[in-house]
């Protein structure tokens, strides 16, 4: 069994026994969304290129994360808005360590949103640990254990139209954010 499903199995066995965590933010704080950008290379260039205007339009909104070896492979977005994760930071269980998780949970993000069309468990960790109330990914065999909102993607080739899908869903949220 490889690493990434032993990760995997292991969050979802958490997911599905987590208790709902008490939430440290009023809902007057909760004014962010937390973006996890996808880590393979392709989906990330297309997901700049869909996510670009709300990234320029809210930044003091949204938390953008990714990998920090893809950060500047795009043109789209400013490097400096994104916060990186590097791969050789991962624990044992290939995950972010606590460390990590606490500095990028310390916002109160209202909206987490999961870039990743296939399962990505240092995202989908993210995500789940997150205290926002819609936590939006795309469906796939363990999506319902971390994710609220699932955008059903056929071809996971054609992701132009699945992100677009999901840049709509949560631009409403922005403009409501005060």
């Amino acid at each position: 069994m490889s690493i990434y499903s032993r990760s995997l199995r292991r969050l979802v066995k958490a997911a599905k026994r987590k208790n709902k965590k008490s939430n440290q933010f009023s809902d007057e704080e909760k004014q962010c969304l937390l973006l996890c950008l996808p880590s393979a290379p392709r989906a990330y260039k297309i997901a700049c290129h869909v996510f670009s205007p709300i990234l320029a339009e809210y930044p003091e909104k949204i938390k953008a994360v990714a990998n920090g070896a893809l950060i500047n492979s795009s043109d789209d977005i400013n490097a400096e808005s994104i916060i990186p994760f590097e791969a050789d930071s991962f624990d044992k269980n290939n995950l972010l360590p606590d460390s990590s998780m606490e500095d990028l949970l310390q916002h109160p993000y209202e909206v987490a949103v999961d870039l990743n069309p296939e399962m990505y468990p240092v995202t989908a960790n993210l995500i789940n640990e997150s205290t926002a109330k819609k936590k939006i990914g795309f469906k796939s065999k363990y999506s319902d254990y971390f994710f609220n909102v699932q955008v059903d993607s056929k071809d996971k080739e054609l992701l132009e139209p699945a992100f677009r899908q999901i840049r709509n869903l949560i631009e409403q949220d922005l403009e409501n954010f005060s």
